[in-house]
């Protein structure tokens, strides 16, 4: 999944003097069994250029039977501003994210001066490798499960479209980069879509901006 968690590879980023995105690749981790705040660290998951996940568990009784996703940014990254705001507006959107479709997020922070975001674990694969498998093993996508997984995304924007501020106030949010890494399929039959990181919670934002995000052949039309 590690196209998946390069949230702002495709973004220019004024990165700090000297940066090696192979470099960053090493650091933000942490030792398999060793406590993050209140998250034993179970497994790495994987690295992009930009973060390193991890699964985990939470120390409280009450979050016993649950997996995290701890997704820390990498140390030269968590030193730049810019990155840093990338990040923390991924977590202000997820925050808001509450649908089923949707990998939700539980919190985020700053842990041991590492900037992380908590999230829920999907135990499966994302929808680009299971598309590189089938084409690997000359394997027809069953229409049916192509039709329930978009079916099950455009539910995910639809409530994401569609959702206001506490005055009833549209935020027109736009995720900006539906791309199939950013598609999870867990093994129990869930669709969850994620990366909201680059997602512009208006439209106007975009035009202010000019920034375009996310990969060329997935653009929202809101950037055109």
């Amino acid at each position: 999944m590690d196209d998946g968690l390069n949230l702002l590879d495709d973004l220019e980023l004024e990165l700090p003097d000297g940066f090696d995105f192979a470099g960053a690749e090493t650091d933000s981790s942490v030792a398999q069994g060793a406590f993050f705040g209140p998250y034993q660290v179970i497994a790495d998951v994987g690295h992009g250029g930009v973060a390193r996940v991890m699964r985990a568990r939470h120390i409280h009784p009450s979050y016993a039977e649950s997996t995290f996703a701890i997704k820390v940014l990498h140390d030269e990254l968590a030193r730049d501003p810019r990155v840093v705001s990338f990040f923390r507006n991924e977590a202000f959107v997820l925050s808001m994210l509450k649908h089923p479709n949707i990998v939700q997020t539980f919190e985020a922070g700053t842990q041991d001066d590492k900037v992380f975001i908590a999230m829920e674990y999907i135990d499966g694969r994302d929808l680009d490798e299971m598309v590189a498998r089938c084409k690997k093993f000359n394997i027809a996508l069953p229409m049916p499960v192509a039709m329930f997984v978009v079916s099950e995304v455009l539910a995910a924007l639809d409530y994401a479209h569609e959702l206001t501020e506490g005055d009833g106030q549209p935020l027109r949010l736009v995720h900006r980069d539906i791309n199939p890494a950013n598609v999870f399929l867990s093994y129990d039959g869930h669709v969850k879509l994620g990366d909201f990181g680059v997602a512009s919670l208006a439209a106007d934002q975009v035009e202010k901006s000019r920034e375009l995000a996310g990969k060329i052949g997935y653009f929202a039309p809101e950037q055109l």
